[in-house]
């Protein structure tokens, strides 16, 4: 932070970019496989956003775009890299309330473009298994665009437009971005609510007209079918 102040007088941007996947189901996850998604993925925007804010702060301007992923949504083998990305989530909603009333913007988005990455032979075996059993590996919908044609310079254009006075309205919110696609993601809400009076028991959840209106539309996606 100090060598770009001492370059160009200010920060008006800050993009955290950074992620490293250590895929393991969870049973054979490492201390070390976490520590190091959490590290680089979520630890470290901690500190650049930190590090960025007393300027931002002092000069009543600046905004902050963190790269998360699909992967927040829920993904096989991804433990530690959809907890490290899902929070930085969290953390980017608390930073846009934080710095607001400084005139400082913080966006999340979660991006797809080309990669490429091999499993180990086990993982791959399972992944496959896994997928002919119909059991969703990353999220729980089709991807828009062919991922050879989701292409980093589609990410970087909304990265950008986030920066510039013409999303001056927008803070504290979630972006998809891949190829053709580009989505808002609705902030977290509730989609059903009921009243107990006197408050929740077991026998009150038991109750068959509490139970079906609040958990009977609720289906398991995840299990083997026999």
């Amino acid at each position: 932070m100090q060598q770009a102040i001492d370059s160009f007088g200010r920060i008006d941007i800050l993009v955290n970019n950074a992620g490293i996947v250590r895929p393991a189901r969870i049973d054979k996850m490492t201390d070390q496989d976490w520590n190091l998604c959490m590290d680089v993925s979520l630890t470290a925007s901690f500190y650049t956003c930190r590090a960025a804010a007393a300027h931002m702060i002092a000069q009543r301007g600046g905004v902050i775009v963190n790269t998360g992923s699909p992967s927040g949504f829920g993904h096989w083998g991804m433990g530690n890299y959809s907890a490290a990305k899902e929070g930085l989530l969290g953390f980017t909603r608390s930073i846009a309330r934080d710095l607001g009333e400084f005139g400082v913007r913080a966006n999340l988005i979660r991006p797809v473009s080309h990669l490429t990455g091999t499993f180990t032979p086990e993982i791959q075996e399972t992944i496959n298994e896994t997928a002919r059993l119909g059991i969703p590996l990353l999220w729980n919908r089709p991807m828009a665009a062919p991922r050879m044609t989701a292409l980093p310079e589609h990410v970087a254009a909304l990265v950008v437009w986030l920066c510039t006075d013409a999303a001056g309205h927008i803070s504290g919110r979630d972006f998809y971005i891949q190829g053709d696609e580009v989505a808002v993601l609705p902030e977290p809400e509730a989609i059903r609510t009921s009243i107990h009076p006197g408050g929740w028991t077991l026998d009150a959840f038991d109750d068959e007209a509490n139970s079906s209106y609040i958990f009977g539309d609720i289906k398991n996606r995840f299990v083997r079918a026999n």
